[in-house]
């Protein structure tokens, strides 16, 4: 099946989410020939882990629906749009390495992703299949990594996110992040230096963030953690572009749930024990 067969409608379908046919048939497509290059939280994690152990350079982006509103010229929830940074977005989707983990929020059934434990965590296939459809030109030959593997992890294997938690922490990572989180958990998960970012409009500061961040890297290996909303994007597209001797890993919105901040419906849901009591069970595993 071309894809102009489905472009008018889906144009229309992606304001007023009607399953229609035209959407079903892009899934049935989609399901059918597309699937195998989706990669699963697990063995996302399992790449990015074996990079990090291996000091090899390269990244983890996490791209959801503000970098489409910001690609195409309009505002996301917490950033102004623009052509400036519409355009760095566009170069940020478009880098290809094969330790550079692009991952767009496909937690879907369709794509092969179970019931959680959590209602929230995945999202309505057609959802997915509508955000594939916009921004699969990106990923022309490559593989696409779960944009929601750290709070996967999380939410079905306590055991396991701790033991990544550890490895984070294990490598004495720069965070760069929301101003806003808490100084003493960031003191707590990464220890180390905090670059603070502009909880809104962090765009506004990027060159300040860069060369912060630039300024305190070597020519040994670094492992810098990121949780800065789509500037995020922007700022491991630079530094990527850079070949410097990094790995930069977005955090995502497990920071917020450990923060005791409610930004997203899974954390609102959580309902077995809190990111607090989470926090509190690992304390001796991280304190060190």
């Amino acid at each position: 099946m071309h894809s102009f067969v489905f472009k008018p409608y889906l144009r229309k379908l992606i304001k007023e989410k009607n399953k229609s046919f035209f959407i079903k048939a892009f899934i049935f497509k989609v399901r059918l020939l597309d699937r195998y290059r989706f990669v699963s939280h697990l063995q996302t994690l399992k790449e990015i882990e074996d990079c990090i152990l291996k000091q090899i350079p390269g990244g983890y982006l996490r791209f959801g629906d503000g970098d489409i509103y910001l690609l195409n010229g309009n505002d996301d929830s917490y950033q102004e749009g623009g052509t400036a940074i519409s355009k760095e977005i566009e170069e940020a989707f478009n880098i290809k390495s094969k330790t550079v983990y692009k991952s767009i929020p496909a937690h879907s059934r369709l794509f092969g992703y179970r019931p959680a434990k959590i209602e929230g965590a995945l999202i309505p296939d057609i959802e997915a299949a509508l955000y594939y459809y916009r921004v699969k030109k990106f990923f022309k030959g490559q593989r696409i990594y779960s944009a929601v593997a750290l709070q996967f992890l999380f939410i079905n294997n306590r055991e396991l996110c701790l033991r990544f938690l550890r490895l984070i922490k294990s490598n004495d990572p720069i965070f760069i992040g929301n101003s806003e989180i808490d100084k003493s958990l960031v003191q707590f998960l990464f220890g180390g230096d905090f670059i603070r970012t502009p909880p809104i409009n962090a765009y506004k500061e990027i060159d300040r963030i860069e060369k912060e961040t630039v300024a305190l890297l070597g020519d040994s290996f670094k492992f810098l953690v990121i949780a800065m909303g789509c500037s995020g994007r922007v700022l491991q597209k630079r530094l990527l572009l850079r070949e410097l001797n990094v790995f930069i890993f977005d955090f995502g919105s497990l920071i917020d749930a450990l923060n005791n901040t409610s930004s997203r419906s899974w954390i609102r849901n959580l309902k077995d024990s809190s990111p607090q009591e989470f926090l509190n069970g690992i304390y001796g595993d991280l304190k060190s």
